[in-house]
């Protein structure tokens, strides 16, 4: 009851309805949550504020809290000056730990929590006003993979693991999480219990991405946990290989609502910018939707998986959307 009481006050201690949250720290993480800011601001014109969440002053510099206050309405949020309620004494808080962190003592109360190199295709705000998010008070994104999660997770707790039910079930992506954090306190509550439990949990299942349909479990709200059926499309780039020309994967492409893209998530390390590096992989095409049926071969990352004539994943037209990724990062 402590920890629920501290996570309940928090959450009604809200200083703005809604903004965007992106969990950051270090240079090449912050070089890509300045691209997004950037994008979301100057590109889309979207005016909702935004936190860049770090984790101690040796995960940020002063050229990096420079860059940040050219962008109007962006904070920058220290975790470990945020005072908290721990169910363990030598919990660690980094990694994907940090994602829940910033989630759950965000200073919103309605939040769009994005993976710093996951960029906004339209406007976000949008998707504070679609009927699924206004329903349920939360939008997940699926994973290109069937399943990562041991049942141990659920069974422990005597829970049913969500696939046994759901045929076509897939895992979570959680490169952007839409969370009305009021509305659902009693899951950030269970959220702040698997995440402060990491070494357990995230052993059993791949990093942060699936805690957050256990939190909502926990809380005895599966029914509530809203998660988008249709896979994501992997936005592709013709590569000259030995055999002929091929097309590697550069991310995930996850869908929005009214037949638009939502994210262009860059999973894959050359799709990311580095500003040591002129080589960023940038998708010219996008694939179909990857179905349940078909799924990365296992043991193999998705840029090591090439599409070429006859691949079981067809080419179905051209990316229509690019941007200059940089941003204008290294002017000084």
């Amino acid at each position: 009851e402590l920890y629920s009481s501290d996570v309940q006050q928090n959450v009604t201690q809200v200083r703005q309805q809604r903004g965007i949250v992106i969990p950051s720290g270090g240079g090449q993480m912050l070089a890509n949550a300045y691209v997004a800011a950037r994008v979301i601001r100057n590109y889309h014109a979207c005016d909702l504020p935004i936190e860049i969440a770090y984790f101690g002053e040796h995960e940020i510099d002063a050229y990096h809290k420079h860059l940040f206050t050219s962008i109007s309405h962006v904070s920058l949020v220290d975790l470990s000056a945020v005072h908290r309620l721990e169910y363990k004494s030598d919990v660690a808080i980094g990694g994907y730990a940090i994602k829940a962190f910033a989630i759950i003592y965000s200073s919103f109360a309605e939040v769009l929590c994005l993976d710093s190199d996951s960029i906004p295709m339209h406007d976000p705000s949008a998707l504070f006003e679609t009927a699924s998010y206004k329903e349920y008070g939360n939008i997940f994104w699926s994973d290109a993979n069937i399943n990562g999660l041991d049942a141990i997770v659920y069974q422990m707790f005597e829970l049913q693991p969500p696939w046994v039910a759901e045929e076509a079930f897939l895992a979570a992506e959680s490169g952007q999480i839409l969370l009305n954090r009021q509305k659902h306190a009693d899951v950030l509550h269970w959220l702040w219990f698997v995440t402060t439990n990491s070494d357990f949990f995230y052993a059993r299942m791949h990093g942060d991405k699936d805690t957050y349909r256990l939190a909502f479990a926990l809380a005895d709200k599966a029914g509530e946990y809203h998660q988008i059926k249709v896979g994501p499309q992997l936005g592709l780039m013709p590569w000259k290989a030995a055999r002929g020309l091929v097309y590697v994967s550069a991310g995930f492409v996850q869908p929005g609502f009214a037949n638009v893209t939502a994210f262009y998530h860059r999973v894959e390390s050359a799709a990311k910018f580095n500003p040591s590096s002129p080589i960023m992989l940038t998708p010219l095409f996008i694939t179909t939707e990857l179905s349940h049926t078909w799924r990365r071969p296992e043991g193999s990352s998705w840029s090591k998986v090439e599409w070429g004539p006859g691949g079981s994943s067809p080419l179905a037209r051209r990316f229509f959307w690019t941007i200059d990724m940089t941003f204008g990062y290294m002017s000084k």
